[in-house]
């Protein structure tokens, strides 16, 4: 009863939203996002905002059990689209092109002038100390954070990507040449990514703003047993085509990547099939149109034949949880949550795609390893599963691969996140 009650006052409050935006009534948007944000837990610290998706909470509920000294309440991203879209195109606009056209400049001044009264009205009801997200780039929040730095509210920027190899870091590092970072405190995962923003001098960046101090979601795997699993193999897929774009140039070499990614998909359906005493979940990113996508394409192979029920498809969970309740980990060798699973010390196992690059450098491994297991074919991927709970790979090349991407894998990686937080405040 109290949740259906729960789920109508989120509806109204959402629909004052569109409506007051609709009718530019930017304090009355102020009140309804102030009824839209969650509480996440009742420390009596500092109150952080932290901008972001319920499948991005990972580090927050790390920071929240780990080190516990500042108190978090969360809105999610995607309503300051809303107000983009009244004044700018959304669609037309990107994260590169945002800075340097001038066709957006008076339509962004608007979206400015909007979330300036919102923000005042917001910020005195939640009693706000400082705004937290996890990107430099996602254009909804521009503003926003340019409205916080005039209010001198202090933004945080806790990243959760930039795990790459150095190559690829190379690459992402071109395109944010064209970004700007709006921020007090930069806070990364490992030296090799602070590294590559110092060497392309991204603008809002430098050595005094920025802080190394490891993955708080890692944590868990200090903290909880990792011995207890499940007969569960759980596979976490990844957006075939921005990898496309990404690592390829021609389209003869994208076309073989998507049909081998297709292939390896229609593989872990296969096994899930023939192998009925295990479980499989098939774990998209936390995106509601990557999920129908998913669940397509599995209807699409099973069509005729009746859909296994020891296969399930979601998006939202946290990918510690799934690894560590997980007997088998499945993803792919440019992803973090493969080193994730490595330290939790779960057999891995990558689709094989390193013939297709001219170097080893595309993956976190660059090159051969022993620390997880290439899949070809459906053979490959059967033998892997049927060998259990065999693990390769000395711990020396590990601690080195770890050190590389992520600082520290100690337990203490909240506890330092919380305390350069602090010391911002």
């Amino acid at each position: 009863m109290f949740k259906k009650i729960s789920l109508i006052k989120e509806k109204v409050f959402k629909r004052l939203f569109r409506v007051s935006v609709r009718f530019n009534a930017p304090r009355i948007s102020g009140v309804a996002l102030a009824l839209l944000t969650s509480t996440l837990n009742k420390n009596a610290g500092k109150r952080v905002l932290y901008i972001g998706s319920a499948g991005s909470l990972g580090d927050i509920d790390a920071l929240m059990k780990y080190s516990g000294r500042l108190q978090y309440l969360r809105i999610e991203r995607w309503h300051f689209r809303r107000i983009l879209d009244k004044y700018v195109p959304y669609s037309d606009i990107t994260e590169t092109s945002y800075y340097h056209e001038e066709k957006y400049r008076e339509g962004l001044l608007k979206v400015r002038e909007f979330i300036d009264k919102l923000f005042s009205v917001y910020r005195f009801i939640l009693s706000l100390d400082a705004v937290m997200t996890t990107n430099i780039g996602y254009i909804e929040q521009l503003e926003l954070l340019s409205v916080c730095k005039s209010r001198k509210v202090p933004v945080v920027i806790l990243f959760r990507e930039g795990v790459g190899n150095r190559h690829a870091l190379e690459v992402d590092m071109m395109r944010w040449e064209k970004k700007k970072a709006i921020c007090d405190l930069f806070i990364c995962n490992g030296d090799l990514i602070k590294e590559k923003i110092l060497e392309h001098q991204i603008e809002g960046l430098d050595s005094h703003n920025m802080k190394v101090c490891g993955i708080p979601r890692l944590d868990v795997y200090s903290r909880k047993n990792i011995s207890r699993k499940k007969n569960q193999l759980v596979f976490f897929t990844y957006e075939t085509h921005l990898k496309m774009d990404r690592y390829f140039k021609d389209q003869k070499s994208k076309k073989e990547f998507f049909g081998r990614s297709r292939k390896f998909t229609e593989d872990v359906f296969k096994l899930a099939d023939d192998r009925q005493d295990i479980d499989f979940i098939l774990k998209t990113k936390g995106s509601y149109p990557l999920l129908l996508a998913a669940k397509k394409e599995a209807e699409e192979y099973f069509k005729g034949k009746k859909f296994p029920s020891n296969l399930r498809i979601i998006c939202d969970e946290l990918a510690a949880d799934l690894i560590l309740e997980s007997r088998w980990v499945l993803g792919s060798s440019d992803s973090t949550v493969v080193l994730e699973a490595i330290i939790a010390k779960r057999p891995v196992a990558c689709p094989d795609f390193d013939d297709l690059f001219e170097t080893d450098s595309w993956d976190l491994f660059e090159g051969p390893t022993e620390m997880i297991s290439r899949i070809r074919n459906y053979d490959d991927l059967a033998k892997f599963v049927k060998r259990g709970d065999h693990i390769s790979g000395s711990d020396g090349k590990l601690d080195k691969l770890l050190e590389r991407y992520f600082y520290k894998t100690d337990g203490f990686a909240s506890e330092r996140v919380e305390r350069a937080i602090e010391a911002l405040l």
